[in-house]
């Protein structure tokens, strides 16, 4: 077999065989084993506004913490002006460079803040209005739609001073000591408690998005800290759990119903979130394909919505 076969898989598959999110993780961290990880010079804002969409807003959080201001598609109307007064520049963050990015750098434009993006797009719709000089593009797979695991966590390595031997330890962490001891009935529970380090909470959301798009409905879960779970969130005892890491389980939840699913020593939001795509992976693998079956529907229905849409396709290159 050869030492890069998930990637391969990543290159050659096509709408009839859409690889489980396993696969897409570990080819992703092949991609930066193989052919290293983008150098990423972010401008050097004191206070920058990020625009960015869902996960892309998530990863940029981790990235800037404190240090920025943010906002979405949601709250740019409302809160944009004010916030543009607090800041000296502003990042649009989007893998694709469409959907909204671009109504996001417009808007960032149009109240005079110098204006770059992060994409993982050559020549996308973001670079159009920011300019290619204000563009960083970055490394990334191919991969279905909504799977994004190459881009986010390419930008989250990058953002922590990773480099390609620490990728390879991770890929070989996850292969020797979490693939061997994951439950063999993992994706038989029929909801799943997801508890994140503390300092994770950011990645708990990932986690979320992520089972939104492979289940939606259908597989119940929640993600919580260890600390907010002491908040009520275990009166109904959950059916099975998913502790990532040694912190205390909470009441209601046991270790016999329990997967500890093991993290490095000093590990990251780029380990958790990537041993996590892992683990949900598995799970995805031995669920009803709901996301495959249902995709090429959705990409299709999409399509007829106008322009926004165009830029949504079953496989992004």
């Amino acid at each position: 077999m050869s030492q890069y076969s998930n990637l391969e898989i990543m290159e050659h598959f096509d709408e009839n065989s859409i690889p489980d999110l396993d696969v897409v993780l570990l080819g992703a961290l092949e991609k930066f084993m193989r052919y290293g990880l983008s150098e990423i010079e972010f401008p050097n804002f004191d206070k920058p506004l990020i625009g960015a969409s869902v996960n892309a807003l998530t990863t940029a959080k981790m990235l800037f913490g404190e240090r920025a201001q943010y906002v979405d598609e949601n709250t740019l109307r409302e809160d944009v002006e004010s916030l543009a007064k607090q800041c000296d520049g502003a990042i649009v963050f989007s893998a694709s460079g469409g959907k909204h990015a671009p109504i996001l750098a417009k808007q960032f434009q149009e109240l005079g803040l110098d204006t770059y993006a992060v994409t993982c797009t050559y020549e996308s719709q973001v670079e159009g209005i920011v300019g290619q000089e204000k563009t960083i593009t970055t490394k990334k797979n191919r991969e279905p739609y909504t799977y994004n695991t190459s881009t986010y966590l390419g930008w989250m390595f990058s953002g922590v001073s990773m480099n390609v031997r620490d990728v390879k330890e991770l890929y070989d962490f996850i292969l020797q000591e979490v693939d061997p001891i994951i439950p063999k009935n993992i994706q038989e529970h029929f909801g799943y408690y997801l508890l994140v380090p503390n300092t994770a909470g950011y990645v708990g959301n990932l986690f979320d998005v992520k089972f939104e798009e492979l289940f939606g409905t259908l597989v119940p879960w929640q993600t919580h800290t260890f600390e907010t779970s002491m908040h009520a969130k275990t009166v109904i005892a959950p059916q099975y759990c998913l502790a990532f890491g040694e912190g205390e389980l909470p009441v209601h939840v046991y270790e016999e119903n329990t997967f500890r699913v093991p993290l490095p020593e000093n590990f990251t939001n780029a380990h958790v979130m990537a041993i996590g795509y892992y683990v949900i992976g598995k799970i995805q693998r031995g669920k009803h394909p709901y996301f495959k079956e249902s995709l090429k529907s959705y990409i299709l229905e999409n399509k007829k919505k106008g322009e926004f849409a165009q830029a949504i396709n079953l496989i992004v290159e």
